[in-house]
């Protein structure tokens, strides 16, 4: 299990990895920059 947490050690998203493949890493690409405008627009950054 992966989990995305903030500095408190509050877990924020958890999720349990699996194997992917190269298709799916341009997905990962186009979340990222949302992930981190939420980190921000929340205040963890």
């Amino acid at each position: 299990m992966v989990a995305f947490c903030d500095r408190n050690c509050n877990i924020i998203a958890p999720f349990v990895s699996a194997p992917g493949n190269r298709n799916e890493s341009s997905l990962l690409r186009d979340a990222l920059p949302r992930l981190t405008a939420m980190a921000r627009a929340t205040g963890q950054t």
